[in-house]
């Protein structure tokens, strides 16, 4: 071969092998972008067809359990709600999905895609989203026709709560909401998945463990389009355990009712004083738990919190409020201890008590004259109550008060309860960094000042005098049952206190709260029933200061109205507090109410025996 030959087949090497490494580069960018295609852009969709064309596990939701009253009658179990969901990930149109879900549901396209875009924002890719909830009985069966024709579209079955008396206790029973992030967070929802349904308030939310029941689901083989193909396995939930409660159902409702009928904001709360048992639980206005086992709107949400009443607060345990002339009781309790009054004491009211320059008035401008404690009580005399509060100074009222169970927690087994404030030197000096003024005393001694109780601490201390000064955790709960109906738990009454008073001046103070009611110049005595002996104390707590008549103020700058009362005055079986919300006079506003609740106790209690 000559040298020019050598010499030509250099270059065309070269050129070959160039061509090669392009050929090469260029198949390997092909097979990278290849990949990359299949992997992350086509990634989601071939993991659905890999896994999901396998399997699809469906969760079967678990019933709640029920809730019974006192004597055995269901007061909240559940029913079944229909519910429409999307599989999205097998959508390829999801305008013509909506409108196809919106033909076979009579369901609003617009509202579709609203509760499609919430469903998307609280939800995990690749999770069927809801966009009917609680489907109308008449749409079902049309639905259970013809949904066979559309599988991307799921008819869902849940167990939901069913308030068979309707908004009987919402505040007590509490309502329902799916698990949040923060919820999550918590130690007590260790365990709980995003999408579990679980008690926001009340009774639901404190025995949640114990009333949620286990899950079942559904293992199911389905195709790319998400056809169902067979069934592969199905474990079947288990119920959750029921509650029997301590209320009575006909007791609530009629107490319920009486607030209801007189458009009244505030409570009623009766409590048997023996055990401290919750016989009835008001707070009005009140709300329909049913909204929140719908599915809760936005719109809903805020007419709740923002209505000038606030419906969704417990006020029995959340609303902090002056006691008025109720506190009387505490006021008299610290001067006889104190040995600074006793029953035959006369104290000398002349319509006012001055004071540093100034006059303390009492509600009757004429004044009392000369009167021991059983009239000063009957009578609600101001200045009475003011001399024995600057007698025994506010450290004395604030260890009485606290005995009573003042500026604690009552203990029941709901959230949100508030403490109040038994106010001293100390407290006011750890919250205003302020000494305390002996004037200040003298406010107090009547419940106005700083003084703020919740109803059913109010309750509490009224209770105790009742029983003989002992003090019990309120209960709300008697038993825990089995789905069968075994008891798994039985819930005793939990003794936390005695009351710093004597046998003896508990009945100084019974005689007296009898005849507030049952004797001719008692403020209570629109509470009177023939033959029951009640025995109570009237309060009128103002929102503002001043001598101006209530009724000529506007709505919410009127006094609260209070009664708090037991009967009968031997071996007492029900104590009640009643608070009216910018209601003026407690002896007129609240009395009567009290009055009505106790009669049908023992109505009902009569119609139980025979």
């Amino acid at each position: 071969m000559s040298g020019d030959s050598l010499n030509m087949n250099g270059p065309y090497r070269l050129v070959k092998v160039g061509f090669i490494s392009v050929i090469s580069v260029l198949l390997f960018l092909g097979l990278f972008a290849r990949l990359w295609y299949l992997q992350l852009y086509m990634g989601d969709e071939f993991r659905i067809m890999s896994e999901d064309n396998r399997i699809r596990f469906v969760k079967v939701s678990a019933p709640r359990g029920m809730f019974l009253d006192r004597h055995g009658r269901i007061i909240v179990d559940n029913r079944p709600s229909f519910n429409v969901k999307l599989l999205t990930e097998y959508v390829e149109d999801i305008e013509v999905a909506l409108t196809e879900v919106s033909a076979l549901t009579g369901v609003d396209k617009t509202k579709l895609k609203a509760n499609l875009k919430r469903e998307r924002e609280k939800n995990p890719k690749f999770r069927p989203l809801t966009v009917v909830r609680d489907l109308s009985r008449d749409n079902v069966a049309p639905l259970v026709s013809r949904i066979h024709r559309y599988p991307a579209t799921e008819l869902e079955v849940l167990p939901i709560r069913n308030y068979v008396h309707g908004p009987l206790a919402p505040h007590l029973f509490g309502y329902l909401g799916e698990i949040d992030d923060d919820d999550l967070e918590l130690d007590k929802y260790r365990g709980y998945k995003i999408g579990d349904i679980i008690g926001k308030s009340g009774i639901e939310e404190h025995w949640d463990k114990e009333i949620r029941g286990k899950d079942g689901g559904i293992q199911m083989e389905v195709d790319s389009k998400g056809r169902e193909l067979k069934t592969l396995g199905r474990l079947d939930p288990s119920p959750g355990n029921n509650l029997v409660l301590t209320i009575d159902f006909e007791l609530q409702e009629y107490a319920r009712r009486l607030m209801k009928e007189k458009d009244h904001a505030g409570v009623v709360i009766a409590i048997n004083p023996q055990n401290f048992e919750i016989l009835a639980m008001v707070s009005a206005p009140d709300f329909d738990p049913s909204t929140f086992a719908r599915g809760i709107t936005a719109e809903q949400w805020n007419a709740l919190i923002k209505h000038p009443r606030h419906p969704l607060e417990n006020k029995g345990i959340s609303g902090q409020y002056p006691p008025g002339s109720t506190y009387k009781l505490i006021t008299a309790t610290a001067g006889l201890g104190e040995g600074f009054i006793d029953v035959d004491k006369k104290l000398y009211c002349p319509g006012y008590y001055r004071f540093g320059g100034r006059a303390f008035a009492c509600w009757k401008s004429g004044g009392h004259g000369r009167v021991k404690i059983h009239r000063a009580i009957v009578e609600s005399c101001d200045v009475f109550f003011y001399q024995v509060g600057y007698g025994v100074g506010i450290e004395g009222l604030a260890r009485y008060g606290g005995s009573y169970g003042f500026g604690k927690l009552t203990g029941i087994k709901l959230s949100n309860e508030k403490v109040g404030i038994n106010p001293s030197h100390k407290w006011k000096k750890d919250y205003f960094n302020l000494p305390w003024y002996p004037g200040e005393t003298i406010s107090s001694s009547i419940g106005q000042g700083y003084t703020l109780v919740t109803p059913l601490q109010l309750l509490v201390a009224f209770a105790a005098i009742a029983n003989g000064g002992t003090i019990y955790e309120p209960k709300i709960v008697n038993k825990i049952l089995s789905p069968e109906g075994e008891t798994i738990k039985e819930y005793k009454s939990i003794k936390k206190g005695e009351v710093l008073i004597s046998p003896e001046n508990i009945e100084i103070l019974k005689s007296g709260l009898y005849g507030v009611v049952n004797e001719s110049h008692g403020t209570g005595w629109r509470a009177r029933l023939e033959g029951r002996d009640v025995c109570g104390k009237t309060g009128t707590a103002q929102v503002i200061a001043g001598r101006m008549s209530s009724k000529y103020l506007p709505y919410e700058l009127r006094d609260h109205a209070w009664f708090a009362c037991f009967a009968p005055l031997e071996k007492p079986e029900i104590a009640v507090v009643v608070l009216v919300e910018h209601g003026g006079f407690g002896g007129a506003a609240a009395a009567p109410i009290a009055g009505a609740v106790i009669k049908k106790y023992f109505e009902l209690k009569d119609i139980s025996k025979n």
